[in-house]
């Protein structure tokens, strides 16, 4: 049954999951054509806008912020809450919600004007979306500030938890031992953030009959909010369990196609091995169809979920008769465009349009590998010295580094009470010895008394925290230090400290100094002009190239071909932590990093040294792969 034989339903019983699927079924294949060229339109339109506010507009903003624009790890908070930042977050949440509405107005257009027998053509299309797109608008700020209220509870019971059970000792304690208390409190945040999701989740379901109502009965969007909740009232486990099925039976379709096509890609790439001829066409081939395989998919998703929505609004009384003032609707002949005979043009039309798309996809992708660094020789870094196998962040451990073959050991350091920079990267010395005092109350004759080896092993009975000037006169000659400061508590002379030791020790060409907080490097810079400093960055909101560092130290989860390539146009090294699987680190060395820093220092020694040996053309082929997240 066509939408246009239900226009009204006035059958309080509703039809059967089955009957359902075939209508929903059958609208979509009915309307096939229009669909895709809607897709076709309405991303051509997306991606140049998103490409304007990522490209141009978001830095933009975000250099009102200072330091060239970048804002990383901690001072993303601060960022996030300043005017600039709040502005950042108003302006991307309302332009996803926007357009997600807007690309399920358009299906639910498309679909209506089929069911009414109305002709399809883009002139109409577009200035019916035209009309619509203010009250989309409204609908997306009311429905956020209402999602915003009713979740803000659950956000400070959340914080509150956090305070009562997460602020005793330092974070890592808990991640590391896990006492009660962690397992407390994170099951009381699982079910404060199942109760959020719950609840949105319920708002969305009450608010789903807000679309069609707007574009078929011309409800203002408040309005069309308030009449989509009581049209919901008797019917919202039938809705939600509808849509949510949808939603997870997509899903793992999704999952499913995606996994089966990169399965079948590793298996087309081992078996080209490294003929040049063979494999370098195959990968463009595999690299297009892969962006092409979850371009259908997402619209494959939308255009269901849309036609469920439309069918579900009819069972509650709706009517599929346009209301909007601006539709001209008033010719009811058969398109052209749709007639049998013409098909084949629409079906041409749309492969070329395909073609042209799998060509750019393909020329940008591998014009991607071809412009990495992975030819350069990469420096391994041994995180907390070696510590796999011995306490973190001793001497010790940095003999172990040295013994693996690292080339640099990173260590963090903290100030005591009476001024000494000391070897610890936590708060406290909870994890590491159970003593919950924190470093800045003691002294440095304090904190040697404590054994921090007896927990690790009874190899290492008897180790103490050792001083930041022990640790240089152990590696110098021997291994380079990646010096992390720590500015926690009292550490308010630290970078200074720091700075000026390594000035009188002359370590400057040895060691970089890095942190998380920007300020405390400008500083250490200050006291020490020669030093070279290293932005550890979680997380950034603009070009953290522009930060005036000598390394960039990211997340591996944040790192991208075009950010190495970018620092390195810029002069700058890019260190990425902290990476343990084989995968991860041979992907990194393609990608051309200048560093990667490991627990595991040996494995990534052997791996360097087995990379050596292939050739360029070998090494380049390889790179390529990873845009397919294949393993070679």
């Amino acid at each position: 049954m066509s939408l246009a034989n239900i226009e009204r339903s006035d059958d309080p019983a509703p039809a059967s999951l089955t009957t359902l699927a075939r209508g929903v079924l059958g609208d979509f294949q009915r309307i096939l054509m229009p669909l895709i060229l809607f897709e076709v339109a309405f991303k051509g339109l997306v991606y140049p806008l998103w490409l304007f506010g990522s490209v141009w507009l978001l830095p933009a903003i975000v250099a009102t912020a200072g330091r060239g624009g970048a804002v990383t790890n901690k001072d993303i908070a601060t960022f996030m809450l300043s005017p600039p930042g709040l502005l950042v977050g108003l302006i991307a949440g309302v332009a996803t919600i926007w357009l997600f509405l807007f690309e399920h107005l358009g299906v639910m257009f498309i679909a209506a004007m089929s069911g009414q027998g109305l002709a399809f053509r883009v002139g109409r299309v577009s200035q019916t979306l035209a009309a619509a797109g203010l009250r989309i608008l409204r609908i997306g700020f009311v429905g956020l500030a209402a999602l915003a209220v009713t979740t803000a509870p659950f956000a400070l019971l959340a914080a509150i938890i956090y305070i009562t059970f997460f602020t005793y000792h330092d974070i890592n304690f808990y991640l590391s031992e896990r006492p009660t208390s962690f397992y407390v409190g994170l099951g009381i945040g699982i079910l404060l953030l199942a109760g959020a999701i719950v609840i949105g989740f319920a708002l969305c379901v009450r608010w789903v009959f807000a679309l069609p109502i707007l574009l078929l009965e011309g409800l203002p969007g408040q309005a069309a909010l308030g009449e989509s909740w009581r049209r919901c009232r008797g019917a919202f486990w039938r809705v939600a369990t509808i849509l949510l099925g949808w939603e997870a039976l997509g899903l793992g379709l999704s999952l499913v196609v995606v996994g089966a096509f990169r399965w079948f890609s590793a298996m087309a790439l081992d078996a080209a091995g490294y003929h040049v001829s063979v494999v370098i066409p195959l990968v463009i081939i595999l690299l297009a169809g892969h962006g092409l395989l979850l371009a259908a998919l997402s619209f494959l998703m939308v255009s269901v979920h849309s036609l469920l929505i439309l069918r579900l609004y009819t069972e509650r009384g709706g009517t599929v008769r346009f209301a909007l003032k601006d539709e001209p609707v008033r010719d009811r002949e058969r398109d052209p465009a749709l007639h049998e005979g013409h098909k084949p043009r629409i079906l041409r039309l749309w492969m070329v349009l395909s073609a042209a798309f799998v060509g750019f996809v393909a020329v940008v992708a591998f014009g991607s590998t071809a412009q990495t660094d992975a030819g350069q020789r990469v420096e391994i870094t041994a995180h907390r010295g070696d510590a796999r196998h011995h306490p973190e962040n001793t001497l010790s451990a940095i003999r172990g580094a040295i013994e693996a073959g690292a080339d640099y050991a990173e260590i963090d350091v903290h100030e005591t009470a009476d001024g000494a920079i000391v070897l610890l990267h936590d708060d406290d010395l909870m994890r590491m010895a159970g003593d919950p005092r924190k470093v800045w109350d003691l002294t440095l004759a304090e904190i040697r008394q404590v054994d921090v080896g007896r927990r690790f092993s009874p190899a290492h009975v008897g180790e103490r925290v050792p001083t930041l000037e022990e640790a240089i006169r152990l590696a110098r000659g021997k291994i380079k230090l990646n010096i992390e400061l720590k500015f926690r508590g009292r550490n308010r002379r630290l970078a200074g400290a720091v700075a000026r030791l390594i000035h009188r020790e002359r370590f400057e060409s040895e060691c970089v100094v890095a942190s998380l907080t920007y300020d405390g490097l400008s500083e250490a810079k200050r006291y020490n002009p020669r030093l070279r400093t290293a932005a550890i960055v979680t997380f950034a909101v603009g070009d953290m190239n522009r930060l005036e560092a000598d390394v960039i130290s990211v997340n591996r989860k944040f790192l991208t071909n075009r950010l190495v390539r970018r620092a390195h146009a810029r002069g700058k090294e890019v260190y990425v932590w902290t990476v343990n699987d084989p995968r991860s680190m041979i992907k990194l060395i393609e990608l051309g990093v200048t560093n990667i820093i490991t627990n595991e220092p040996r494995l990534l020694v052997s791996i360097r040294r087995e990379r050596e040996e292939l050739s360029e053309v070998e090494r380049r082929l390889l790179a390529a792969r990873y845009f397919l997240d294949i393993k070679p």
